[in-house]
């Protein structure tokens, strides 16, 4: 897990899983080494936050394109469109990055006793709105110091949050079962990846629960046929059950499935796993026979 040097991100270049799977799957999705960038959570309702008027961010030291899509509530996706970037842009302090129009887009920070309905009552719009724009159905648990859209374009997605470690093993779990992965094996690898904190990023860019690189998480995309935010937890948990279960379906046994995620599938399979790729392997099949 310290060998973050090793690990490279996944790109997807063709459509049609079955094909691009097994073309683009062999570099490992995630980096190693989590440094935490925590985001508080408060403990009171706080000012909706607002997309400056402007529509112009400046860039300060530390930001990333992801994390200022995150904290205005917009797509990375979008951002990068709107100012002919990719996902290789190099951004810098002091530079001016357009977010949006003038048009603003609200954020409520969900605090203990709110539901909903009494969101989407207190801003005066309709709960089918709030479903919508922040991508989630009737049967959506929400949970003190969670980041609500309440209004914008309908293409944001829903910004950073900070659930605890045993709301991220429950994330983990469930999406695990309905993707068809071992929740056991989920877990393991979001245990050996982050310790289930989703507020981190590695000194290599990957980020969250699943410590997944940006490149990789355009790849996960595509694998489950929306965008994902991987600053978003819920969003960052599916892209890496996503990519889990691609390489379990391509790889040969479960140790090179495993060993894929850490050390890439191309490096696995044409190099043989490296030291540092057999204990994180060791590591995770340990914990995963704690999971079951």
């Amino acid at each position: 897990m310290r060998n973050a040097k090793r690990r490279t991100s996944v790109t997807l270049t063709a459509g049609a899983i079955s094909a691009a799977i097994l073309s683009t799957l062999f570099s490992g999705p995630a980096a190693q080494t989590a440094t935490p960038s925590q985001i508080p959570v408060p403990t009171q309702v706080q000012a909706p936050v607002r997309v400056p008027a402007s529509g112009v961010y400046v860039v300060r030291r530390g930001d990333t394109l992801s994390g200022i899509a995150a904290r205005h509530g917009i797509s990375l996706r979008t951002i990068l469109a709107i100012n002919r970037m990719n996902m290789r842009t190099i951004i810098y302090p002091g530079q001016r990055i357009r977010i949006g129009t003038a048009a603003r887009s609200a954020i409520h920070i969900v605090r203990r006793g709110d539901t909903l309905s009494g969101i989407a009552a207190r801003y005066g719009i309709s709960l089918r709105t709030i479903l919508a724009i922040n991508r989630m159905n009737m049967r959506t648990i929400i949970y003190p110091g969670q980041r609500i859209i309440i209004s914008g374009s309908g293409q944001a997605w829903a910004p950073a949050t900070n659930p605890s470690v045993g709301q991220l093993k429950s994330m983990v779990a469930n999406t695990a079962r309905r993707m068809g992965v071992s929740p056991s094996l989920a877990l393991a690898i979001a245990l050996q990846e982050s310790s289930f904190r989703q507020n981190v990023t590695s000194w290599a860019g990957a980020i969250g629960t699943m410590q997944v690189m940006p490149s990789s998480g355009v790849w996960a995309s595509q694998l489950v046929g929306r965008p994902l935010n991987l600053r978003n937890a819920q969003d960052n948990i599916t892209a890496g059950v996503a990519i889990i279960r691609a390489l379990i379906w391509t790889s040969p046994n479960l140790r090179i499935a495993i060993a894929s995620y850490y050390q890439g599938q191309r490096s696995v399979m044409t190099r043989g796993m490296f030291r540092d790729t057999r204990a994180y392997v060791a590591s995770v099949l340990s914990h995963e026979r704690r999971f079951r």
